[in-house]
């Protein structure tokens, strides 16, 4: 019963971190992309650049913003497994001393139980809810700031 417990609510939180390691890693391609164009739009502005140059900037932006996008995936790597979420969470919910780890992993009957009284008290929707938007906020920023250097 405990790892069908833990295993559901690590699950849960899985899914949800995962969803915004792929929100931030498309948040993050975008935002290199824009940095790029920023930065080409406020020198053509100040000298007019060629159009070959233009192009190749265009090119340059969607490079970068792929390659921002895999980076942001690959430093979530932890997202991807069922036992790098369970240790994250652990990382961030102390009270659990391990009981969510541990409960993923077969058990005899009577540490099953006290596993499974450990993990249905833990909460841990905060720690998820901060990690999410931290992961979306830093690139929304980033995006923000190139847009506000495209408007002056």
């Amino acid at each position: 019963m405990t790892a069908r417990l833990a295993g559901a609510r690590v699950q849960r939180s899985r899914l949800a971190l995962g969803v915004g390691a792929v929100a931030a890693a498309l948040l993050w391609a975008v935002a290199a992309a824009a940095v790029v164009w920023a930065v080409a739009g406020l020198f053509d502005w100040a000298v007019e650049l060629p159009i070959d140059l233009r192009r190749t900037l265009r090119a340059a932006a969607a490079a970068l913003g792929a390659a921002a996008a895999l980076a942001a995936l690959w430093r979530a790597g932890a997202v991807w497994s069922r036992r790098g979420v369970a240790l994250w969470i652990e990382a961030r919910t102390p009270a659990l001393r391990y009981a969510l780890v541990t409960a993923l992993e077969p058990q005899p009957a009577g540490i099953r139980e006290e596993l499974e009284r450990r993990v249905a008290g833990a909460r841990w929707d905060g720690a998820l809810s901060r990690a999410i938007g931290r992961a979306v906020m830093w690139p929304s920023a980033v995006i923000l700031a190139a847009l506000g250097a495209v408007l002056v």
